[in-house]
């Protein structure tokens, strides 16, 4: 297959295998060093709840970026253009939150250049849209080659737009259970003695 012919489907399944390949316990063994994972959290796993009840969560998932999602996976995006830029960003200081990404599949490569503005004002550094990319990749281990990018923990609800889980602190607390396997992947399995 082409990159250029992979669709969306094909994309996130291409990625899943690729973190399956790369995020085993044996790949992510701690050799003692200072490498630590950079955790991002998806405001999607919130579904449509205020940004008043995520943000305040973002810190306690153990991250202090967002990623900031349109309608269809929650309607955060659009809760900023109702709220102001002013007053986002008022909130996110008040929770000691950046904004890392503005992820919007609703948009295509060819119609993100606003959205890359609005990214750039509120000190986001990245934009996600729906796009096509190269199937011929092989994966490595983050750890291997001193990965300092961001992590998602990500799960998606059925149907799209609901939280993964009733709550926010519910949320939060299945976020924090899969970041806890991450870590213990890093730390690898107890030694013998």
């Amino acid at each position: 297959m082409h990159w250029w012919k992979m669709n969306r489907r094909e994309f996130f399944e291409f990625m899943a295998g690729l973190a399956a390949v790369s995020l085993t316990p044996e790949t992510l063994q701690s050799d003692g060093g200072s490498f630590r994972l950079r955790y991002i959290v998806a405001s999607s796993m919130y579904g449509r709840m205020s940004l008043a009840h995520v943000l305040p969560e973002i810190g306690k998932a153990g991250a202090e970026y967002v990623d900031i999602w349109p309608e269809r996976h929650a309607n955060h995006r659009e809760q900023i253009e109702s709220m102001g830029y002013r007053k986002f960003t008022e909130m996110l200081r008040q929770h000691n939150i950046k904004l890392g990404i503005l992820t919007r599949y609703d948009l295509g490569p060819f119609d993100i250049e606003g959205e890359m503005r609005v990214a750039k004002e509120l000190g986001g550094s990245m934009v996600v849209c729906g796009s096509r990319g190269p199937g011929d990749l092989r994966g490595s281990a983050l750890k291997n080659i001193d990965y300092e990018g961001w992590i998602e923990v990500f799960m998606h609800p059925v149907p799209r737009g609901i939280p993964i889980m009733p709550t926010a602190a519910q949320v939060t607390a299945q976020i924090n259970l899969a970041r806890a396997y991450l870590e213990t992947c890093l730390r690898g399995p107890p030694r013998k003695t």
